[in-house]
């Protein structure tokens, strides 16, 4: 897959090189190509070791690009300048947040939020002066505005809940229901889409409840995402994929993978990172149980073990025995098991 990205790029890029455009524009399309594609969270997670280091390379070339005394002679009219990109750039996303019906406290916060330019807009510069479409007085002139006003925005950050909350108090009705700015409701993680996840997410499905399924088989994702599930492709044994998602709102994690391995390195992980997050893990069999259950995991379902209670269970109903006796003594099969688990651990 990353064999795939870095083609996909070199070969936008070229493209882009061919047209007589810059190679900085073909990256920046094969990244929007790759981000609509349901391999992007997993590209993502490939690329993030290098990511902070390319982007601290590009940021020092373009330091190193800047002629600093040209804010020495005009700061009022550069400062001017920032302040005006940030009105006008706020002025244009303001009316159409609410022309997509967003509230308008959130409106403003995205307004403002949104109002710096990005790292674009700098190769967008260095494109145009080598074009000799503005003069190189006029590209520093634009450098400093981008750059300072990037400067400005961990402020600007800082001061736009609080100018929405002065300017626009709460109301009860503001948000419509459904919108896709309230806040995220509580959702169950499920890894692996195999038969026990699919089923397992049907079951959520009809229950109403929120789910994010992930595996990395790329024909099943598309499949089930045509079938309405809420699946991602990645790699659920990469912790980073995990680190991506709000604590906050995960309710419980299921583990509906095969490799013993892989389920105990994520259980480690897991605990590490979602302390107070239920873990419920599938086992193929009982051997396992009791270290799942060390490592952090608040429920093993063994798949030998259920399957043969579930079995059991018809059989008694078909000899003719009570469903409520049928299921006490199932229970008292089940906690056996799980009392025999722990006293052979202790």
């Amino acid at each position: 897959l990353s064999a795939f990205a870095v083609f996909v790029v070199i070969g936008c890029s070229a493209l882009t090189l061919s047209a007589g455009l810059s190679l900085a524009l073909g990256a920046f399309l094969a990244g929007l190509l790759i981000a609509e594609t349901e391999f992007r969270h997993e590209v993502e997670i490939i690329f993030a070791p290098v990511k902070g280091m390319l982007l601290g390379i590009f940021f020092l070339s373009i330091g190193m690009m800047i002629d600093v005394r040209e804010f020495f002679l005009a700061p009022h009219i550069l400062l001017a300048a920032v302040l005006g990109l940030f009105l006008v750039k706020s002025s244009v996303l303001f009316p159409l947040c609410l022309m997509f019906k967003v509230p308008k406290k959130k409106a403003f916060q995205t307004s403002l939020f949104l109002a710096q330019p990005g790292e674009f807009a700098l190769l967008l510069l260095g494109v145009a002066a080598a074009s000799q479409l503005i003069s190189q007085h006029d590209m520093q002139f634009f450098y400093l505005v981008t750059v300072v006003s990037m400067m400005l925005s961990p402020a600007l950050f800082k001061i736009a809940p609080f100018l929405s909350a002065r300017l626009f108090p709460e109301k009860a009705e503001e948000t419509p229901a459904g919108d896709f700015y309230e806040e995220k409701e509580d959702i169950v993680i499920i890894a692996g889409m195999g038969r026990v996840g699919q089923l397992l997410a049907s079951a959520l499905q009809s229950c109403h409840i929120n789910y994010i399924g992930f595996d990395l088989n790329a024909t099943k994702v598309m499949a089930l995402k045509q079938l309405g599930h809420h699946i991602i492709y990645g790699d659920a044994r990469k912790i980073e994929l995990w680190q991506g998602l709000n604590k906050g709102n995960i309710i419980a994690i299921v583990i509906a993978i095969d490799k013993h391995e892989s389920v105990a390195s994520m259980i480690k992980a897991l605990r590490m990172e979602w302390p107070l997050v239920p873990v419920i893990v599938r086992a193929e069999d009982t051997a396992n149980m009791g270290l799942y259950y060390d490592l952090g995991a608040k429920h093993v379902v063994a798949e030998t073990l259920e399957s043969s209670l579930s079995m059991a269970r018809l059989v008694m109903l078909e000899a003719g025995k009570d469903e409520s006796d049928s299921e006490k003594i199932i229970d008292k099969i089940r906690e056996k098991n799980e009392l025999q688990l722990f006293e052979d651990k202790n």
